[in-house]
Order: structure tokens, then C-alpha cells, then sequence
């Protein structure tokens, strides 16, 4: 493995706007040269971005990065292409390749020197992928660049005064005070509903949207139907300069945003962005409660976004398929910046704790999210079959005591391909909530999952038992490498009858009790064989360049100051 870092400070560059949920500027455009990386895998690998979003708070320079993963072999490429969100215009297009074992992190720029009132957004697709590389969501591979300067559009655009006395005509001078007015008011050519102050759920929807929701809720009706591209994207975000969003008001019968398109309503749902939307103690004691939940099928519940939201209080009572967000049988989700805290799912499993749950979902992405203690982490159960896409990519999150898990049940669906890179997984519970940090699981030997990658995370505070398990057959191709365990009982386990990673070298480890401990990777009479070389001194000299193992083991103020020194690894 080699390594090439700009001569540009990389950990003092990436690490704020990856990492600081108050700084919503994009990555410096001085960092032009993004890293190189040679690595030797088998196939030509998958290509898609590395980041998600550009925020830009005036005109200026969006910067987008592409990056290789899942394989390296032989030369590859892509192309990609700008739009306007408003029109669609073109704005501009270029190509990107990679060399044989390349995995490096591409870069390249478009700028925009000028905007209207509103948001003002950007996005990108990536296309024609060569030398038998796929595209990490297929046709959408996308990522945005969005520039918001706090400006309103009053033109297509809804406006909802939830602590207004009376209900008015839906404009900013006279706004409604409620969603369901908006709601049913709304066009396909509208493309915002601004919200101020707090919206309380009433029994407006009831069940009718959906047999699954007898909560007070939020639907998502036949007026969402027939959007069908990003040019027709609506935002439903706060009203800039106030506080927006929705909260329980002290109801224990309330949930939030359900998106239906598969009971009673046989609606399309597409291109919906939640943007800066707060949720304030939502609770429904019988069943799930949850800020959003999608359902309908790929196609069906499609293109949907959320973007910096704030969960601060959400109680459910189910013991099962309870989450902040939910969904079943959806496809091409971005998850941006969501800092989620002070939930409680009110279960003694922990095996239902989890904030992000998707079902049969497929290209799903989150990034920047912070998941606090007792807020649940990620779960993906049953990918779709055949599709031969990224299920589900975490990157850049932080995982403060939650668990992520891939799961399969039935032998009826199958996960392609997964990426966990750059994130943190800590403890805080004593004892530990999960028995592992990030778990590969299985209930059937018929199901099948073709590359896993897993790197650049860092694994801290965990003295229960793995960081990382493989528990069941059926998960083959796993690339791990660059991961730090930092004070942890152990590094992973591969258990009996389940594949060897097809490549783990470069990780490091530091834990002052099992220093020296052979089986500090692998343990028990079902450990895979020759694989203890992980640890071995020549890892350390490798990763010399990209991360300063001394400095690692002085850090104390954590996991903060490992948010920073994760982001020397790529």
C-alpha cells in the first residue's frame, strides 16, 4: 500500500467539515490533489462519490469526490455530468479515471457564480463507468452541491406558521398554520413548504393513509404524486432564520412524516427533500414512532433526502421495527447530517435499537450523522435481490454506544455490496448495550452478499467482546484495512463454516492489557487460520505516513480527538 497526501494539512482540512455539525462549509478547494492509494484487489471494483454533499454559504466553487472501492483490477473510469436543480440545464461534464490497483480519491469542480432567492442546488451524476467497473447506485449515483444563504424563495413555494392563530392562505404574508392545509394545497410545480415554530400532529390522517399508522401523523398524499425528476425536487425545510419542525406536544399518540405508497394510496413519492427540520418529543406508547417513515418499493418511494435534523426526544413502544427512520421497499435515500439524541425504544432487546432501519431498501447512503447514546444506529435487513448495488454506505458518522448490523432472514433476499468507512464506534454503556459494535449476521445458509468493505473506522472504548463479528455463513468478500482498534477487547471474529476476508492487512491495534495477544483479532477453537499477521510490525510501518501510532495511544480526550485522527486515513 502507498500512500500520497497533499501537501495541504489533510487531517486540519477534512476533519471540521466531516466531523463539526456546525460547520456546514464543503471541503477546501486547496485540497486539489485528494489522496492517492494503491491497493491490489480482485475485480474492477465499484465507482461513486466519496462525499455526498457540497454546502457552500454564498457563490462560489463546489468541490465533488469520487472514489473507487470493492476492487482495483485494471483501468477504469467514468464520466461525470452537472445539472442545475432549477431546469436541469447542463452545466458542465468531464471524465475521471483510475490506473490499475488506483483506488485513489478523485476531485474535480464546478462553479457557480450566481443564484436566485431560495436554495440553490447543484447535482451530479456519474455515467458510462469502463473498464468493467459498476457504478456504485447505478443511474443514480449522484451527489449535490447546494448553496444556502438563508434567502426565501416566495415564488412556488408554501409557507406554514405553526403558532399562528388563524389558518391563512398559504403565502409569507399570510401563511398556514398547519401541514395538513399545505399538504393538500400543494403542485407539482411548488418547490418548498417553509415551516416555522413547532407542527403537532392531529387526527386529520388518523389511519386512513395507512393500516400500519394509527398515530396522529403527517401523510404524504396524492398531492406528492407525479414528480419525476430533480428539477422538480421539493424542499420541506424550516423557515430561514427560525426553528421548524414537529413535535408531540406531550401526546403519547404521535409520530411524524409517513410516506405511503403501498396501501391504500398507490402514490409515487419522488424527489422529496426534509432540510433543517427539528423533533421535539414525538411518543406513541402502543407502536413504532418514528420522525419519517418511507414504504412502497423501489421506484415507488424513490430520491428522498433529509438533511441536517435534529432528533431530540422520541419514545416508542413496540419491542420491534421501531426507528427513528424506517423504511420498506425503497430505494436511492441520502441520510446528511442528522444528530440524533434522547430516545427511548423501550425495549430490553438491544437488537432493536436502532435509529436507521431499512428493509428490502437499496442504495442507501448516510453520512455525517451523529448517533448519540440510546439513540440506536444503523440496520439493514434483506437487500434486494439481483440488484448487484451498494445496500446501504456509512461514512463519516458517529456511532457513540450504537450498534450497526447486516442482517438477512428467510433466504429470500440477498445484500451486494456494503462500504462502513470512516466512522467512529465507541461505548459509553457499562456494561456494553450490544455484544458487538458492527455485525455481519445471517438467519438462512441461502443467502448470499458479494463485497463488504470496511475502513478507515475507528473502533474505541469496547471491552465486551468484538468490534466486528461475522457470524453467520453467506458473507464473502470482505476488504478490511486502515481500521483502528483503540482500547478494545478484541479486533473480530470470523465464525466456523464463514468466508476469509479476501483482504485484511493494515489495521492497527492498542490495548494495554492485550498488548501481546495472539488471538486479539481472532479467538476460540473456530478462529480462521493465518490471518495473525494483521497486527504484525509491518502494518505499523505501513500506516506510518497516514497516522501517528504514539500520538494515538497519548490521546485522552476521546472520542473527539479520535474524530480528528481518524481523518489521516483515507
Amino acid at each position: 500500500m502507498s500512500w500520497t497526501v497533499d501537501a495541504t494539512d489533510w487531517t486540519r482540512q477534512l476533519s471540521s467539515p466531516l466531523h463539526d455539525g456546525n460547520n456546514p462549509k464543503s471541503l477546501r478547494a486547496s485540497i486539489a490533489a485528494a489522496i492517492s492509494m494503491s491497493l491490489s484487489l480482485t475485480t474492477a471494483g465499484r465507482l461513486g462519490f466519496f462525499i455526498d454533499y457540497s454546502e457552500l454559504e454564498t457563490v462560489g466553487t463546489h468541490n465533488f469526490y469520487v472514489t473507487r472501492t470493492h476492487g482495483s483490477q485494471g483501468a477504469v473510469g467514468c464520466t461525470w455530468t452537472a445539472y442545475d436543480s432549477a431546469d436541469g440545464a447542463q452545466l458542465a461534464t468531464g471524465s475521471l479515471s483510475w490506473a490499475n490497483h488506483s483506488l485513489d480519491v478523485l476531485s474535480f469542480q464546478v462553479p457557480v457564480t450566481s443564484k436566485p432567492a431560495g436554495d440553490h442546488r447543484v447535482y451530479v451524476l456519474l455515467s458510462n463507468p469502463t473498464g468493467g467497473a459498476a457504478l456504485h447506485h447505478g443511474e443514480h449515483t449522484v451527489a449535490y452541491g447546494i448553496i444556502d444563504d438563508d434567502t426565501i424563495a416566495t415564488s412556488n413555494a408554501i409557507f406554514i406558521d405553526a403558532d399562528a392563530a388563524t389558518n391563512g392562505t398559504g403565502t409569507q404574508a399570510s401563511p398556514y398554520n398547519n401541514w395538513y392545509s399545505a399538504r393538500d394545497a400543494l403542485l407539482v410545480t411548488d418547490r418548498y413548504i417553509y415551516i416555522k415554530g413547532l407542527m403537532i400532529p392531529d387526527t386529520t390522517d388518523g389511519s386512513a393513509p395507512s393500516a400500519r399508522v394509527t398515530a396522529k401523523h403527517f401523510g404524504l398524499k396524492t398531492t406528492f404524486d407525479g414528480r419525476t425528476s430533480e428539477a422538480q425536487r421539493l424542499v420541506i425545510r424550516n423557515w430561514p432564520n427560525f426553528v421548524g419542525g414537529i413535535t408531540g406536544n406531550g401526546d403519547t399518540d404521535t409520530a411524524g412524516f409517513l410516506l405511503d405508497g403501498a396501501s391504500i394510496y398507490t402514490d409515487n413519492i419522488r424527489y422529496v427533500t426534509f432540510k433543517k427540520l427539528s423533533v421535539l418529543d414525538i411518543e406513541n406508547a402502543d407502536e413504532g414512532s418514528f420522525f419519517l417513515r418511507t414504504k412502497g418499493g423501489a421506484g415507488v418511494i424513490d430520491n428522498i433526502t433529509a438533511e441536517n435534523i435534529t432528533i431530540d426526544g422520541l419514545i416508542a413502544g413496540r419491542t420491534s421495527a421501531i426507528a427513528v427512520w424506517y423504511s420498506e421497499e425503497g430505494s436511492n435515500f441520502k441520510m446528511w447530517r442528522w444528530d440524533v439524541k434522547n430516545t427511548d425504544y423501550s425495549t430490553d432487546e438491544p437488537s432493536n435499537l436502532h435509529a436507521f432501519q431499512c428493509y428490502r431498501t437499496y442504495n442507501v447512503s448516510i453520512q455525517r450523522c451523529t448517533f448519540h447514546p440510546t439513540a440506536g444506529g444503523a440496520y439493514e435487513k434483506e437487500g434486494i435481490a439481483g440488484e448487484a448495488k451498494v445496500g446501504m454506505s456509512l461514512r463519516f458518522n458517529v456511532f457513540d454506544g450504537p450498534q450497526v448490523q447486516f442482517s438477512t432472514q428467510g433466504g429470500i433476499q440477498s445484500q451486494d455490496f456494503q462500504i462502513i468507512q470512516n466512522n467512529i464506534f465507541s461505548n459509553v454503556f457499562e456494561p456494553p448495550a450490544f455484544s458487538t459494535l458492527l455485525e455481519f449476521t445471517m438467519s438462512s445458509t441461502n443467502t448470499t452478499s458479494t463485497k463488504q468493505l470496511v475502513s478507515n473506522n475507528v473502533f474505541y472504548n469496547y471491552d465486551n467482546n468484538f468490534s466486528l463479528t461475522v457470524t453467520r455463513v453467506g458473507w464473502a468478500g470482505f476488504i478490511i484495512y486502515n481500521n483502528i482498534f483503540h482500547e478494545v477487547d478484541r479486533g473480530w471474529r470470523f465464525s466456523a463454516g464463514t468466508t476469509p476476508p479476501e483482504y485484511a492487512d493494515y489495521n492497527l491495534f492498542q490495548n494495554e492489557i492485550r498488548q501481546n495477544d495472539i488471538d486479539f483479532f481472532l479467538l476460540g477453537p473456530d478462529a480462521i487460520p493465518d490471518l495473525q499477521t494483521l497486527k504484525s510490525s509491518t502494518s505499523y510501518e505501513a500506516n506510518s505516513t497516514a497516522l501517528n501510532y504514539t500520538q494515538l495511544k497519548r490521546a485522552t480526550q476521546l472520542p473527539s480527538r479520535l474524530r480528528m485522527l481518524t481523518n489521516k486515513l483515507i
